[in-house]
């Protein structure tokens, strides 16, 4: 299951249909509660590209500070992020709560983690440099790797099912899009 943000979930399901992948995707709402955000609408785009969806609204104070969880496909355990040290970085712990570790520290902004699909890495986005990047770390926190490269926002990072790409958003164009790329950060089309 890819858990993704609605609005911009529809259209890396959307992508990653035409890559040739299939996609079941639970998507969750990040949005000012005052915002008018049709989730319906969504959820029925996504439908009629012929993914499978299910919305869970849930509204936070704002977009930026939104906190979504997200379990690991295959250990359990849960990704997110929280400012809890006074800076936001990317943790884990067990379903029930326990064993919060965190894994990333840097004095800049870490948020948005994604499991792979074999529960070994995850992606995020992180504002280390002076835009926003996708980067991608081991399940324990090493081997942190930059993989994009591009003075635009690079952000909201989602797995292919088979592991082997990640959809991303981007201003690239100088409007919100998609972009797709290889796992390794080649290939950004």
């Amino acid at each position: 299951m890819v858990r993704v943000i609605v609005g911009v979930g529809a259209l890396i399901a959307a992508t990653l249909v035409a890559c040739g992948e299939s996609v079941n995707i639970e998507a969750t709402v990040e949005a000012p509660a005052a915002a008018q955000i049709d989730t319906q609408a969504t959820i029925q785009a996504g439908i009629a590209a012929g993914i499978q969806a299910t919305a869970e609204a849930q509204p936070s104070p704002t977009a930026m500070s939104a906190n979504v969880p997200v379990p690991s496909p295959l250990t359990g355990r849960i990704a997110f992020h929280s400012n809890r040290d006074g800076n936001w970085e990317i943790y884990v712990m067990n379903a029930d709560g326990s064993n919060v570790t965190r894994l990333t520290n840097h004095p800049k902004t870490d948020r948005y983690p994604a499991w792979s699909p074999d529960g070994r890495r995850i992606a995020f986005g992180s504002g280390r440099v002076e835009d926003w990047e996708i980067y991608v770390m081991n399940a324990d926190g090493s081997n942190v790797t930059r993989l994009t490269n591009h003075p635009e926002m690079d952000e909201h990072p989602a797995w292919s099912p088979d592991g082997r790409r990640i959809a991303f958003d981007s201003k690239r164009d100088g409007n919100p899009e998609i972009y797709v790329m290889n796992a390794d950060g080649s290939n950004v089309t």
